[in-house]
């Protein structure tokens, strides 16, 4: 789909190419209108997941370290979005002024902030009525320009100022952020300026963001109808013509320009679809400190070229150029002092070594390679015996791959590599797949050593093995060496600025290509071609074999190429035997050649032999890469084939890299490159022609990308972090791009890169709480106050969901929080086999057969000693299984009967006695059809299976009514009562229940009474529900368990329906700690208070 800046664009054209006519800005009104259009949708995703939050994230340190938040916005529109913040947050704001020149707009937005009779103003802290000017925000001081703010205002100084709606009308746009940057407070600490734009790139000069971060899939979604686009398209365009009926004939034109431009979906009849990709800009008062940076260090000659699409997008604000390992301190020094990030080139190829308005380190004249050979280390090395005698190689982190190679070569001698002579130091750092994979694992397992530039002190670090010749002045080694070279191998742009790399070598050896391309006919014949290759072919081979798969169509059809890669010592002149008989599976190669390791660049396919070549500058691509155990089961085989045939432009296609042998000989933990235990490295290639750069075919071909790796994720094994950056959408893959390493992964970024100077390279989980039991132990409540966080956190949310609790029994432990609120526990188990396939495992790689046993459909998870309220068995893929549950369970919790039955209970203030809240339960059977609304709801909310129920049981009094009504509903065999003792014939059997003192005319009367049920009313093995008026402290419902238990009722069959609940009495909790928790409760209201 389009995106609103390809319209804006497509639009102005239209008036331009049409008429000479003049126009005129939008009238408030047509600005409101169109305004309202582009929100209406959008406002639930994108505000949810984005304008929201990230205003959140990032002023939460700043509300911290303050009593009281001073906040200025420019340009708010009906609503200020700090009315959305968190409570906590809110309740901060003391002082808000805000500039709005569109008169409409700033009388909804005085009528919002200020509280009626009715509603409480969302900003209720404020010490003084907000300041809302309806003018412009400008770039010089306001005097100057003839606006006359309040008296209060003018010289003020602000905590937040803040860019909600974009910049839109504001120029020259990095002026007026200067303007908004001296308007910040001078505490020690500063203020902060947010910025958010959804009109293309904001390019800002010399200004330095603090962070920035993306939003890429927001959307616009507008009816197709005249009159709606007469509204949006001006609103989009920034103006009307001023002639009535030229005007007329323009909008007809930019009506059908929007039909030609807007994406129609099956799922949205009568509306067109638009891209609007939103950023944020965060800026504190350094933002306009660069020339502190750039009079030190030099800076790129002109513009630094790229290899990656996406880098190309951004607009950095400097691009540093060091030549000395000083010059990458001064950086460092210089982020850390003003709390920026930095990125860093290497080679140009990952897709977040640029970002707009952030500093780049290009580190290109870094681009020496050395090699030493065995004793020409000088000795202060800190060498490992157990690392041999080399020779090793040095390579500059501004090293392509293809200059290690040459000069290896010239040596005789080689190190992994990648698949691309112009890769550099983030391909090794972060993996590094190659035809030697298998025979010597990936790039990052050769490293043995490394010079880095630490990002939290700017020292000059060398870690690992490092010869003396190359031990920079000044540099030391770090107290946690292991951890950083651990951490170097695999995820090393992450944990500080890399100058030198050391590498072990190997022999380099001679190698023979052998290629086939292979036509497909239908979809199944392709599956099993597909799984031929995987276990006919890739499976056989040794390991100084590789064989590659390309999956792509040509002409329509679908075609399989297999380029197969023997390394060897000596120099073949012909295919080498095998043991396999590839020729039969495949069918005749179509080529044979030799090469060494420069000519091995020019051998990929991808290059030459599929859709004419992608090489030579012609085509551009985005890409992401998984690992997969297995490629010839159907669920994985099926998902590729579909994948190519639904392709957006015929140039996409899928490389599946052969792993395994040396790849997995390395531990999982052994180093940061957690990925081990796959056999072929899927990468998913979006490809277009060059010329449609930045048009819908680019934007096409990505999302594709996205869809089909999403597609594939649950049955991949990992997914490679090289190609990930800070996109969102990367998120859901690099949570399963380290294996079991994030854990420590996390807690290392925390300690070398305290201060997020490496904000942008790839994706790493926030650090985990530390110490959290010795925590616990020091503050009891903490589980509590996290708890609490969270909610408060999302105070206007109606459903929160709360994932990866570990709190024990938690409806139990917290309900009484959140007396007010419904809590649930939904457990979300699947069979052992297909979690061990989401998480990677699926095994063994022989046949299915071979592993029958495994997949018996259980879990290996620890009972646990309390029931959840509910539980999803989610072994199914797609959606469907989710959908089902919720409609059957959730959804109801949602009905309006509930509120209608909720409403029935009358409050009975100080009753029965002084400071108790008494709900008259028993007066919904006096409402006109309240028991049978009340007898309705316990039977539909029931989440067992009456037809399996063989008793409902109850105790007096106020269960009576509803139990005897809902037995005689649900037609049970038996109604069982339990009486006070003395009221039931013999023979029975009795325990003793404590008098509740809620419910007693005295606090705390401690009387005892003992009640007793029948004996052997209820058979063995019978199914019972206990229904119940009310559940508060848990004493009555606890005695009534007991008695069932002492008749000979086994819990386990056991489920109790109540009425109402009280959470604040923590009646759960108590029947938790006597051994209850295994018992299914549900209550149909919940009530707050006593």
């Amino acid at each position: 789909m389009a995106a609103l800046e390809s319209l804006k664009r497509a639009l102005r054209q239209k008036v331009n190419a049409a008429t000479s006519s003049p126009t005129q800005p939008l009238s408030d009104a047509q600005y409101s209108a169109g305004f309202e259009i582009l929100v209406r949708d959008s406002k639930s995703i994108t505000y949810q997941k984005f304008i929201i939050p990230e205003p959140a994230e990032q002023l939460t340190p700043l509300f911290n370290s303050r009593i009281d938040i001073s906040a200025l916005e420019i340009g708010p529109g009906p609503e200020s979005v700090l009315g959305y913040l968190p409570k906590c947050l809110r309740r901060k704001i003391t002082k808000y002024t805000a500039f709005e020149p569109n008169a409409l707009f700033a009388a909804r937005l005085e009528e919002w902030l200020c509280s009626t009779g009715e509603t409480e103003s969302p900003l209720p802290w404020m010490q003084s009525p907000p300041a809302i000017h309806r003018s412009p925000f400008v770039v010089q001081d306001d005097t100057e320009n003839g606006i006359s703010p309040s008296a209060g205002d003018i010289g003020q100084e602000y905590d937040i100022v803040l860019f909600c709606h974009s910049m839109y009308g504001m120029n020259p746009k990095n002026r007026v952020i200067e303007r908004a940057l001296k308007r910040l407070v001078e505490r020690p600490q500063g203020g902060m300026v947010l910025v958010f734009h959804r009109d293309g790139a904001l390019r800002l000069d010399d200004l330095v963001c603090h962070r920035t971060a993306s939003f890429p899939t927001g959307i616009v979604r507008v009816a197709d109808t005249d009159e709606v686009l007469d509204c949006f398209a001006p609103f989009v365009a920034g103006f009307t013509m001023q002639n009535v009926d030229v005007n007329r004939a323009i909008s007809v034109e930019w009506r059908r320009e929007c039909r030609a431009l807007g994406r129609r979906e099956k799922a949205h009849p009568g509306h067109l679809l638009f891209s609007s990709p939103n950023i944020m800009v965060a800026f504190n008062q350094h933002a306009a400190t660069l020339p502190e940076l750039t009079t030190q260090v030099p800076l790129v000659n002109g513009e630094r070229t790229t290899k990656n699409r996406q880098a190309q997008l951004q607009h950095p604000t400097s691009i540093i150029r060091p030549t000395e390992i000083h010059h990458i301190q001064r950086c460092v020094r210089w982020a850390l002092r003003h709390g920026v990030g930095l990125t860093i080139i290497g080679g140009g190829h990952s897709g977040h070594c640029l970002c707009s308005n952030v500093v780049s380190v290009d580190m290109s004249a870094f681009n020496q390679v050395h090699i030493l050979t065995a004793g020409e280390d000088g000795g202060q090395s800190g060498s490992d015996s157990s690392l041999g005698s080399g020779p090793w190689v040095i390579a500059g982190a501004g090293c392509r791959t293809g200059d290690i190679i040459r000069k290896t070569m010239a040596a005789g001698l080689t190190v992994p590599h990648g698949a691309h002579p112009s890769v550099g130091g983030g391909l090794w750092l972060q993996g590094g797949i190659g035809h030697l994979a298998r025979l010597h694992g990936l790039a990052c397992d050769a490293i043995v050593g490394a010079v880095v530039v630490s990002v939290k002190s700017s020292q000059i670090l060398c870690v690992g093995y490092v010869p003396s010749q190359h031990w920079p002045a000044g540099a030391v080694r770090p107290e946690n060496e292991s951890d950083l070279l651990w951490a170097m191998k695999g995820a090393g742009t992450n944990f500080g600025i890399v100058v030198n790399v050391i590498f072990r070598s190997y022999t380099a050896p001679t190698y023979s290509i052998r290629k086939w391309v292979i036509p497909l006919g239908d979809s199944l014949k392709a599956q099993l071609k597909l799984s031929d290759f995987d276990k006919l072919v890739a499976r056989k081979l040794p390991r100084n074999f590789s064989a590659d798969a390309y999956l792509y169509a040509d002409a329509g059809q679908l075609h399989l190429g297999v380029a197969m890669f023997e390394s060897s010592m000596t120099r073949p002149t012909s295919a080498t035997a095998t043991h396999v008989p590839v020729d039969a599976i495949l069918g005749p190669e179509n080529s044979f050649e030799v090469v060494d390791g420069l000519g091995l660049f020019e051998t990929e396919m991808y290059v030459s032999g599929i859709h004419g070549g992608h090489g030579g500058g012609k085509t551009s691509s985005f890409k992401r890469c998984l690992f997969f155990k297995c490629i010839r089961e159907a669920n994985v085989a099926d998902r590729l084939v579909a994948a190519v045939e639904t392709r957006p432009s015929p140039l996409c296609y899928l490389h599946l890299l052969q792993g395994g042998g040396a790849v997995g000989d390395v531990a999982a933990d052994a180093t940061a490159f957690g990925c081990r235990d796959w056999e072929f490295a899927c990468v998913i290639t979006g490809v277009w022609p060059r010329e449609h750069n930045g048009t819908e075919v680019e934007e096409t071909a990505m999302r594709w990308v996205y869809s089909v790796a999403e597609n594939l994720l649950p049955f991949s094994v990992g997914v490679y972090c090289a190609d990930l950056g800070p996109d969102p959408r990367d998120a859901a893959f690099a949570a399963k791009a380290f294996g079991p390493n994030r854990p420590r992964l996390a807690r290392l970024k925390h300690t070398l890169d305290p201060h997020n100077v490496l904000a942008y390279a790839s994706p790493l989980p926030k650090t985990p709480p530390e110490h959290k039991l010795e925590q616990v132990r020091q503050r009891p409540w903490l589980p509590e106050e996290h708890f609490l966080n969270v909610v408060y956190g999302a105070v206007d949310v109606s459903v929160l969901v709360i994932t990866g609790l570990r709190d024990e029994a938690p409806v139990a432990a917290l309900s009484h929080l959140v007396p007010d609120s419904k809590v649930l526990e939904i457990r979300v188990q699947a069979p052992e086999q297909t979690r061990r396939i989401r998480q990677g495992y699926d095994g063994g790689d022989g046949d299915a057969d071979d592993n029958k046993d495994s997949n018996h459909g259980g879990s290996d998870r620890t009972p646990l000693d309390h029931r959840p309220s509910l539980v999803f068995d989610n072994d199914t893929t797609g959606s469907d299984a989710a959908e089902e549950f919720a409609e059957r369970y959730l959804l109801p919790l949602f009905h309006e009967d509930l509120q209608r039955l909720s409403n029935m209970v009358r409050s009975v203030p100080d009753f029965p006695r002084p400071g108790v809240e008494f709900r008259h339960l028993l007066g919904i059977s006096e409402q006109p059809g309240g028991l049978a609304l009340c007898t309705r709801l316990l039977q539909n909310h029931f989440t067992g299976d009456w037809a399996k129920v063989h008793a409902v049981v109850t105790c007096e009094a106020g269960g009576f009514v509803y139990a005897s009504a809902l037995a005689l509903r649900v037609d049970v065999p038996k109604l069982v009562l339990i009486r006070e003792a003395g009221k039931l014939p013999p023979p029975t059997v009795s325990v003793l229940k404590p008098s509740s003192y809620i419910s007693s005319p005295a606090p705390k009367d401690s009387e005892e009474k003992r009640i007793e049920i029948g004996r052997d009313v209820i058979p063995r093995g019978a199914s019972v529900v206990v229904v119940d008026d009310v559940l508060s402290t848990g004493e009555t419902l606890c005695a009534v368990l007991h008695l069932l238990d002492e008749a000979g009722v086994a819990l386990e069959d056991v489920s109790v329906m109540a009425l109402a609940e009280f959470p604040v009495h923590r009646g759960r909790e108590l029947l938790l700690q006597r051994g209850f928790g295994r018992v299914k409760i549900q209550s149909l209201l919940v009530f707050g208070g006593e």
